[in-house]
């Protein structure tokens, strides 16, 4: 979830799929007194109640706590939009939203129906939200944050944004693995699917480097 944190003066934009609770759980044993890491929030002085989305905006957060807008290091997380892909389609047969076994068929069919194309009550895209482009980035596509890590670099990365708050040698905790990071995205995604993947992640592709030969 997104992180608020008074005490370190840091903001973490928790953008989707990309080991988000895995840092939010390393930096919360390090938090106290008002700092906010869950979606529902009571400030233990006033009793007064705030809800933050777990996937809240900067400008979200700016609205709920106006101080934040000033001298606060912002910092969020993104990740091969392919392996994003990937990892969705496994959380939505977690989460039962899937019925079936995962299958390379039944993965294609759903970026080509659903992922890519959007659901009914969803205009524009259920999942538009999978790109990162929507919350680290602002309508003229310059950063909204100061420091955007790498999954793919998430060690140091971590490591960078540790030492820049002040706990410097942290563990990072490593929550949420399964044994979808033993399949890859180019044994799975058909030549449709990865022009659909290439259409709806653009920006980040070009942005950040990624290609699809790259490794997960």
């Amino acid at each position: 979830m997104a992180i608020i944190s008074f005490s370190r003066r840091c903001l973490f934009i928790k953008t989707r799929k990309t080991a988000g609770t895995s840092v939010q759980e390393s930096l919360s044993p390090h938090l106290v007194d008002r700092d906010i890491v869950t979606r529902q929030w009571t400030d233990t002085r006033s009793g007064l109640r705030c809800a933050i989305e777990e996937f809240a905006s900067l400008e979200d957060i700016h609205q709920h706590f106006p101080e934040t807008r000033t001298d606060y290091f912002t910092f969020g997380f993104t990740r091969n939009p392919y392996a994003i892909t990937l990892s969705r389609y496994f959380y939505q047969i977690h989460m039962k939203r899937i019925v079936g076994p995962p299958s390379p068929k039944d993965f294609n069919h759903w970026v080509q129906n659903i992922y890519c194309i959007g659901e009914l009550g969803f205009p524009g895209g259920r999942f538009l939200r999978d790109r990162s482009r929507y919350l680290l980035f602002d309508a003229s596509l310059k950063p909204l944050v100061d420091f955007i890590g790498k999954v793919e670099n998430l060690s140091q990365d971590f490591a960078s944004v540790a030492k820049r708050i002040g706990l410097p040698g942290i563990a990072l905790a490593h929550v949420n693995r399964s044994n979808r990071e033993v399949v890859s995205y180019r044994d799975w995604m058909d030549p449709v699917s990865r022009q659909l993947i290439e259409n709806s992640f653009d920006f980040e592709l070009s942005s950040f480097g990624y290609r699809y030969e790259d490794s997960q």
